[in-house]
This record gives structure tokens, C-alpha cells and sequence, in this order.
């Protein structure tokens, strides 16, 4: 994920970048969407941020998010205009 926000830096300033460990279970991620979300990359949206179709967006405990690359790569594109995703 860092590649593509350095290379479209109109994305950094909408994210609070929260590092967690790679040992499972990640605490604050369980807490919020559960268990079986806990992958990372997980971009977990604001109440305040725009919903699209066809982004793979998911909703459990009140919280939207995308829980791998290619999903946050296509909510970015259609949100900061970034490159659609290859395979997509």
C-alpha cells in the first residue's frame, strides 16, 4: 500500500495509518469489525467518507471497510481518481 500512496500523495492526508502486529489476532481490529476481519491491509472508512459500487465494501459493527489491495485500490480510484487496479 505504501507504493501506490507515494505515488498518488493526494491519499495520505485522508488516512490515520494505524500499524499493528502480524501475530493474530490483531486486537483493535477484532474490537472493531471482528475476528474473521483481521486482515491487513484493512481500510476502514469514516462516517464521513463517500460509499461506491463495485469496491468490495463490507459492513459489520456499524463500520464500512475493505479488507484487501485490490478493493482499496478500486475505492481509491473511484475517490482520488488513482490507476484502476489490473485484474479488476
Amino acid at each position: 500500500m505504501w507504493g501506490i500512496i507515494n505515488y498518488f500523495p493526494i491519499i495520505k492526508p485522508s488516512l490515520q495509518i494505524i500499524y499493528t502486529s502480524i501475530e493474530k489476532p490483531r486486537k483493535k481490529l477484532v474490537d472493531m469489525i471482528g475476528y474473521e476481519n483481521q486482515n491487513c491491509p484493512t481500510l476502514i472508512l469514516s462516517n464521513k467518507s463517500p460509499i461506491y459500487q463495485n469496491c468490495g465494501l463490507l459492513s459489520v459493527n456499524g463500520y464500512n471497510f475493505l479488507n484487501n489491495v485490490r478493493d482499496i485500490g478500486r475505492y481509491y480510484s473511484h475517490r482520488f481518481g488513482t490507476s484502476y487496479p489490473r485484474g479488476a
